[in-house]
């Protein structure tokens, strides 16, 4: 299915609120719209998350692209002197021991949010964002809410 663009009306309506709000101006009655459609954005994908641990865990497996186990494991070494330490995603083999799920908002962002990822004796929390891929720009409105609610979602790695 191809991408649809907005009607030209749309775009319109939306360059000139952009430009009554103040334009690049930062608080402005633009991005307080855009805090709100991330908002809204958020709180449906925890909605969605938090409704079904098994769809949950096969989403994150199939979209999150998890280290996989392969013939010639891959180790990411971080060494300073004669200090190192083992980096790596404690994902993929956490993900099936997982039993529980909460999704919930980072209250002091815009754009983040977590999951926590519960088995038995142990707890996750993956970092997790949700934002515009860039600014608006009339001559090319597509950033903030010229993308509407077709936000980049990213996974940000597990939190310490």
């Amino acid at each position: 299915m191809k991408d649809k663009k907005p009607h030209p009306d749309m775009v319109a309506g939306l360059v000139a609120f952009w430009t009554r709000s103040g334009g690049d101006k930062t608080n402005n009655a633009f991005d307080k719209a855009y805090q709100v459609m991330a908002k809204v954005c958020r709180e449906e994908l925890v909605k969605i998350v938090n409704k079904n641990v098994k769809a949950t865990k096969e989403w994150i497996r199939k979209e999150f692209r998890l280290q996989k186990e392969q013939k010639v494991p891959l180790l990411l070494i971080k060494a300073v002197k004669e200090n190192y330490m083992e980096l790596g995603d404690p994902l993929p083999n956490f993900l099936p021991k997982v039993t529980k799920i909460k999704a919930y908002l980072n209250t002091n962002s815009v754009q983040e949010w977590f999951i926590d990822l519960m088995s038995k004796n142990k707890k996750l929390t993956l970092k997790m964002v949700i934002r515009s891929d860039s600014g608006f720009r009339p001559e090319k409105p597509k950033g903030k809410i010229g993308k509407f609610n077709m936000l980049k979602l990213q996974y940000k790695g597990v939190t310490k």
